[in-house]
């Protein structure tokens, strides 16, 4: 018969980090062996699940609703028979489980073993150059001309447009506690958002609040992030020093872990005093000092716009570099359907 550990380890193989030591020993936290068959059974219905396992479907169906508010499997689609419950990435797993404040009571552990998770998962594999990121960088508005970016791309556009807004925990910092950043930056939107409420992870916010945050969050330097498609659904204001796909960039040179924007800073040598605040601004080493001159390194920019921002002269400009299908369709981050109970 197999113990708790077997069925910790066939999951593990089923979200597709069988070799992870460490995403073994969080889902046996999370979950009993009785879940753990349950989830295994997915992607399914309440109804096949408690055929497959020869359990009273009014029982599977309660257990898979209760698994679902705990950030265990998401909503697929619904069906005629009921939710059609799956699980989702384990990247994204680990997010919907650290933005539930409810998960606090494991403590300090249990960021613990998340930050060797992330070490073990996110930083290693270089991603393939030919599957792009499941995230961008946007750019600082006030540093493009409104004509030449798109409405996905503007962090305003992309809140007035929104019809519902939430704000939770930052899990990056919420998991990795390497800097005084707030955390409380992490902003959904439409159906997302419906879902952080409906989980109770964060609390909804007006257009008006949610664009102060965003402005509060450029004055101290953190960088957006959205879904790389043009159906965003969240914007993550995100620190060097602990944002799973900036660290990955930034101190691991893994360069394919998050998508460029489509612009990038061009340099007017007549405006340019060396005085050097875009290098310190720069989190790529885009910008950077040599022999006391400011130089750019135009393959480590991720056209983010911090230097154009940061310049007291007026001598860069942020242009755009890539065309508009450099974007591609989608649907958001994660497009998990929110149930009606």
């Amino acid at each position: 018969m197999k113990n708790k550990k077997n069925f910790a380890s066939q999951l593990a193989d089923k979200f597709e980090v069988g070799f992870s030591k460490t995403f073994p020993k969080i889902l046996e936290i999370l979950m009993s062996k009785e879940e753990m068959k349950m989830v295994l059974a997915l992607p399914s219905t309440p109804k096949e699940v408690a055929r497959r396992l020869n359990e009273s479907e009014n029982k599977v169906a309660e257990k898979l609703r209760d698994l679902y508010m705990r950030g265990i499997i998401i909503i697929e689609e619904k069906t005629p028979e009921g939710p059609n419950y799956n699980i989702t990435k384990a990247g994204i797993f680990m997010d919907f489980i650290l933005f539930d404040p409810r998960y606090d009571k494991y403590g300090e552990e249990f960021l613990d073993l998340w930050k060797d998770f992330y070490k073990e998962t996110q930083l290693v594999p270089v991603q393939e150059e030919n599957i792009p990121s499941d995230f961008r960088v946007l750019p600082l508005e006030e540093t493009i001309e409104n004509t030449r970016i798109l409405p996905y791309e503007q962090t305003s556009q992309i809140i007035k447009s929104a019809e519902k807004i939430a704000v939770q925990l930052c899990a990056c910092r919420k998991r990795e506690r390497n800097c005084d950043a707030p955390l409380e930056t992490c902003i959904s939107l439409n159906q997302l958002a419906d879902y952080v409420l409906k989980r109770k992870m964060g609390r909804e916010l007006t257009k008006e609040k949610a664009l102060k945050l965003l402005k509060n969050c450029e004055k101290i330097g953190l960088i957006h992030q959205t879904a790389n498609n043009d159906h965003p659904d969240v914007i993550c204001n995100c620190c060097p020093c602990c944002c799973a796909f900036l660290r990955s960039v930034i101190y691991y040179r893994n360069k394919a872990a998050v998508v460029k924007s489509r612009f990038c800073p061009k340099i007017d040598p007549s405006k340019c005093r060396d005085c050097l605040k875009c290098t310190r601004v720069c989190y790529f080493s885009a910008m950077v000092k040599k022999e006391g001159q400011r130089v750019f390194i135009g393959d480590n920019c991720y056209g983010c716009g911090l230097c154009a921002a940061a310049c007291p002269n007026n001598a860069i400009e942020m242009v755009e570099v890539f065309p508009k299908k450099h974007i591609p369709p989608g649907e958001g981050w994660c497009p998990t359907l929110v149930p009606d109970w």
